[in-house]
């Protein structure tokens, strides 16, 4: 025991040399059944509350009690090393004061202007709590889990992933998958019912990574379980706006260290076979994946809006969903791919003078092609051919790439193939974004091109039912081109269906002072009018109701 320098109270040494460095003071003993919980380590999470002041004179220069929320930390890490010693010290429910010297605390600089160099502090602390467990449960505390050994680096399987495991729950241990179809419900593992909350803890983890997980809120329901993160696999979602349509999983990576996918009109040569689900034998074939052979396959463009290909005098179908899947690999990398029907082939091939299938077709569907049948496929992308270089557009070559990628959104449109069309119009959009390429001669130009874009873009949004990103679009036209009437009648339709008929009208208002007989914008006009007039007649019935019922306004 030592003497503090200016208290006759009795301070206990806590510091880790026993130079007196770190001293103690028990204000409130923690209650006795605090002893069961032990004391705080390195690496445990804590929760504290606390009141820092100088000990010179007193003044407090910190309080969590001021700002009404407790202060939570790692012991060992983000902290003053005064504090990393005194905590351990501690049991669950007591409150001391610690000083500390200024080789623990802030040393010579100081944490001006509230702590002076080389000041010794004060420090009241109550140990609310601690855990030796992480939450990774979003703060529901439902899911703790402690790491017993350390995986390998920082990925971790993401929802879309099927996990291997090996796990141990009382007397029973077993090893699987967890795939990702069953994430949302338990898992049956060999007779082992495994909670689903489970599911949230190895996501949390690394590859190798070993961990004891607690489930449960309160300890009268907690159950442990270990847990060996072993591998994952990804399903990575192809079409976003559609999950499940087109599943993707990657069976070997790509060989090089290339970041280019395919995008639209890029060109790809393909190998592998595509199988109806539950059959053995392949429906149609690129030809025999071989891990050190590239050669040979199908060659196509992608995603092209064609529904097939012309190889000598055989009309190819292709599948959307082959194209979606293919999008999301990489040169030389191998997948495999679960497609729905509504994205699989929707004809048989055919010779381009008349029907049947030619020897070269024969090769490559084999018996009867599966039209509008969900698909499984095995894939090896072996090639990728750019469509255009747009970054190395420029000039009048990058205006007319942009006109380009707008026709074919038109072609699609045309189709009513909206989605596609739309990302047409985006790829234009992007083309043409920058314009410090361009001449200032060709910039008006370029601008009109992007301009024209954007405004079938809105005219796809409204199409698709997206009419905040129609009105998005017009909007970008009408910042550089305040009349343009394609823009006006579109964003009005879009404020129309938002209910927002003020802006619509003045949009209809607008269109109409410059093109008067313009005859869509005035029944679009007389339109609203008419909303407008059955919503305030409903309005005052509803009012004369409660006015009815109250007997006021």
């Amino acid at each position: 025991n030592v003497k503090g320098s200016t208290m006759d109270e009795e301070w206990i040494d806590v510091s880790q040399e026993k130079n007196g460095s770190v001293l103690k003071q028990i204000i409130k003993a923690a209650p006795t059944e605090s002893a069961e919980d032990g004391y705080p380590e390195k690496g445990n999470k804590v929760k504290v509350h606390y009141v820092g002041t100088l000990t010179k004179n007193g003044s407090q220069f910190d309080s969590s009690l001021n700002r009404g929320k407790p202060f939570e930390f790692i012991v060992g890490t983000g902290v003053i090393d005064g504090w990393s010693q005194a905590i351990p010290t501690m049991l669950i429910g007591e409150k001391s004061k610690f000083r500390l010297a200024p080789s623990v605390a802030y040393g010579v600089d100081g944490q001006p202007p509230s702590i002076p160099s080389n000041a010794w502090l004060d420090f009241e602390i109550e140990l609310l709590g601690f855990t030796d467990r992480e939450d990774v449960s979003d703060g529901k505390e439902i899911v703790m889990k402690k790491t017993i050994s350390q995986g390998e680096g920082w990925k971790k399987p993401s929802a879309d992933c099927d996990i291997e495991i090996e796990i141990e729950h009382e007397n029973t241990k077993i090893k699987g998958w967890w795939p990702c179809a069953q994430r949302t419900e338990n898992l049956i593992l060999d007779n082992l019912n495994i909670p689903v909350e489970l599911r949230i803890g190895i996501e949390a983890m690394t590859m190798n990574e070993f961990a004891n997980f607690r489930l449960g809120q309160k300890k009268c329901e907690y159950t442990f379980w270990n847990v060996r993160l072993i591998s994952w696999i990804e399903n990575e979602q192809c079409i976003i706006d559609v999950p499940g349509a087109v599943i993707k999983r990657t069976q070997v990576p790509s060989s090089t260290d290339e970041w280019q996918f395919p995008v639209d009109l890029d060109t790809v040569r393909v190998k592998g076979q595509v199988y109806v689900p539950g059959e053995t034998n392949p429906r149609v074939d690129y030809g025999a994946i071989d891990s050190d052979d590239d050669q040979g396959g199908i060659e196509w463009i992608i995603d092209s809006g064609d529904d097939s290909i012309v190889i000598g005098d055989c009309i190819y179908p292709l599948c959307d969903g082959i194209d979606a899947a293919l999008k999301k690999m990489k040169c030389h990398e191998v997948a495999t791919v679960k497609i729905s029907a509504e994205y699989g082939y929707k004809h048989a091939p055919t010779r381009k003078a008349q029907c049947g299938v030619d020897d070269h077709a024969a090769f490559v569907f084999q018996g009867s092609t599966p039209i509008n049948q969900p698909l499984e496929a095995k894939l090896k992308l072996c090639e990728i051919k750019s469509g255009d270089e747009s970054w190395n557009l420029k000039g009048q070559n990058k205006i007319h790439a942009v006109n380009k990628k707008r026709e074919l959104g038109n072609l699609a449109f045309s189709k009513g193939d909206y989605t596609r069309a739309a990302r047409r119009y985006d790829a234009a959009i992007q083309l043409g974004r920058s314009d410090y390429d361009i001449d200032d001669a060709d910039k008006p130009n370029l601008h009109a091109a992007i301009n024209a874009a954007r405004c079938n873009r809105a005219a796809c949004s409204l199409k698709l039912g997206d009419f905040s990103h129609a009105c998005s679009f017009a909007s970008d036209v009408l910042e550089q081109d305040p009349t343009n009437a394609k823009a006006l009648f579109r964003r009005a339709k879009a404020y129309t269906a938002l209910d927002e008929w003020s802006k619509a009208k003045a949009d209809l208002k607008l269109l109409l002072s410059s093109d008067p007989n313009n005859s869509d914008a005035k029944r679009v006009l007389a339109e609203i009018v008419k909303r407008q007039k059955a919503y305030n007649d409903e309005q005052k019935k509803l009012y004369a109701g409660r006015k009815n019922i109250f007997g006021t306004a």
